[in-house]
């Protein structure tokens, strides 16, 4: 099966994710956005992404907390550290 590329956005700021799906939008990428790392964590229940945008500060743990966690789990999807 073949699926589209995906940019999946882990912020909480959402000014900066809706700029930034405006900006991956146009160039063909799939986007979904999360604003809390459980969000994420269930999303990865049901599919993985091509990349992922983690935002650094996150009110419940740090961006780098999520990525250790990312990678123990054995997700190797690039990250992109905001």
């Amino acid at each position: 099966m073949n699926r589209a590329a995906s940019i999946w956005i882990l912020e909480d700021d959402l000014a900066l994710c809706d700029l930034l799906v405006q900006c991956f939008a146009p160039l063909g990428w799939q986007t979904r956005t999360f604003a809390r790392p459980r969000c994420l964590e269930e999303g990865l229940a049901e599919e993985r992404p091509s990349l992922l945008v983690l935002d650094e500060m996150l009110p419940e743990r740090s961006g780098v907390d999520v990525l250790a966690g990312l990678r123990i789990q054995g997700h190797d999807f690039p990250v992109l550290m905001l």
